[in-house]
């Protein structure tokens, strides 16, 4: 039993899926003093990435958004019998 196998279940596919992202890595983090630190800054490279690609997509779905929205919300014209009223008083 390894220590991954301890991991919660809500969490262990996105650690595996860091770990199997951060092994592409694997020549330039074992290069280092300490490639147990260096996986881990690619990991949190590898999030940055993804937060940073999240966070565009995001930006650029809420400006189309902002642009097909109405800017104020729709006036809905008064039946015409409330107008005649009005304007008779």
């Amino acid at each position: 039993m390894t220590w991954k196998d301890s991991v919660d279940p809500i969490i262990k596919s996105h650690l595996e899926r860091q770990i199997a992202e951060s092994v592409k890595h694997k020549n330039a983090y074992n290069q280092s003093n300490n490639p147990a630190v260096a996986q881990l800054w690619t990991a949190i490279g590898n999030l940055s990435k993804e937060l940073f690609d999240i966070n565009l997509k995001l930006t650029y779905l809420e400006k189309a958004l902002k642009e097909i929205a109405p800017k104020k919300p729709a006036q809905i014209p008064k039946p015409k019998k409330e107008v005649e009223a009005k304007t008779k008083q």
